[in-house]
């Protein structure tokens, strides 16, 4: 298992390097930039651009820092290399929230682009932008997570990461990160059912696959939460918070674990509720013959993918056997929505479609 972990940690990195660089080539070539100063604005121009720039340091959160944690407690490194993987969260942290910020201010400095766009894309793709950046601010907490367990990696009960003083300031940051992102959340996901039943109604063909996304911020943040309450509930890094509280307990698991567990679960089953709305529309599209291949498909499976780590946790916690068959389950269709998806952009690159920039 540790074998195997590394090897796929590995791929995620070279991967991560691999389309940061293609990402960074296309930002600053000549022809990127002189399409840049069409008369349009930003909003109309790089809509769909910017909903997914913050999944840059996401990226980095879990190819980087998760990789670095996990060498790090399986020894794989020395401990000196803790101190790398903790100032690189906090870079994380800064560069996801410095990109979460600017994003929402180029929204809110055209809104009134939005306001009088008519169409599902032009008003639709702002607000899954902004749930994007709730998903990628969450994969941050997340990671953060993961380094203050007393382990990571394949095995939980090895060496820590980092000191209990280190730990302290990133446990507390986390909570206070997750509040701020699912508060953004729920205001949004109240936009967003507004105008599927009122306004738009179904996202266009081309944009089924945005669907998914309102699955990501909730399996995140309740991976997060569920881990959170992990290392506070057993004290660690903050003290022991059951002698603070009185010892209660409740069902065997300490009062911060339960607490973490219960609203991880309200989180997993709203992000369930969204799933099951994402396939009704799925099959509504495929039902007319109406189902389109599009580049916003390949956001689909990372959303799916928190909703399994979620599911996985939730089995940890509870030993529950229905979580588990779950996990398998989501792992089974993330797996093979990746191949499918794999195919698709191999076929898009045959055919020289990928990085073609047309003028209108």
């Amino acid at each position: 298992l540790p074998t195997l972990s590394t090897i796929l940690f590995l791929i995620s990195l070279v991967s991560f390097s691999f389309v940061s660089i293609i990402f960074l080539s296309r930002l600053f070539s000549p022809t990127h930039i002189r399409l840049k100063h069409r008369s349009s604005p930003l909003i109309e121009r790089d809509s769909v651009e910017l909903g997914f720039v913050q999944y840059w340091p996401a990226g980095f959160a879990l190819a980087g820092v998760s990789f670095g944690c996990f060498a790090v407690a399986e020894g794989r490194v020395k401990g000196r290399w803790a101190m790398a993987v903790y100032i690189c969260w906090w870079i994380t942290a800064l560069w996801m929230g410095i990109t979460g910020f600017f994003i929402l201010g180029a929204y809110m400095s055209h809104s009134t682009v939005l306001v009088r766009s008519k169409t599902s894309p032009g008003r639709g793709l702002p607000l899954i932008a902004v749930l994007g950046g709730v998903t990628g601010g969450a994969t941050v907490v997340l990671a953060g997570a993961v380094m203050c367990l007393p382990g990571s990696g394949a095995f939980l009960e090895k060496q820590k990461i980092i000191s209990d003083g280190m730990a302290a300031p990133v446990v507390i940051f986390c909570y206070c990160g997750i509040g701020g992102l699912l508060l953004l959340a729920v205001l949004t996901y109240a936009v967003v059912m507004h105008e599927l039943l009122l306004v738009t109604g179904w996202p266009p063909p081309e944009l089924t696959g945005v669907m998914f996304y309102l699955v990501g911020p909730l399996g995140q943040s309740a991976g997060a939460l569920l881990i959170l309450g992990e290392v506070v509930g057993n004290g660690h890094y903050l003290g022991d918070l059951d002698n603070r509280t009185g010892g209660r307990k409740t069902g065997g698991l300490p009062i911060a674990t339960t607490v973490s567990v219960f609203f991880g679960m309200l989180l997993f089953g709203m992000g369930g509720f969204f799933l099951i709305l994402a396939i009704v529309c799925l099959v509504y599209r495929a039902y007319r013959r109406e189902l389109e291949w599009s580049c916003t498909w390949n956001g689909s499976v990372f959303p799916l993918g928190t909703l399994a780590f979620s599911s996985l946790w939730l089995s940890y916690e509870l030993e529950s056997g229905f979580f588990r068959i779950l996990t398998l389950v989501l792992v089974i269709i993330c797996f093979g929505l990746f191949v499918l998806l794999l195919g698709f952009n191999l076929k898009m690159a045959v055919r020289s479609r990928v990085f073609r920039v047309e003028d209108e």
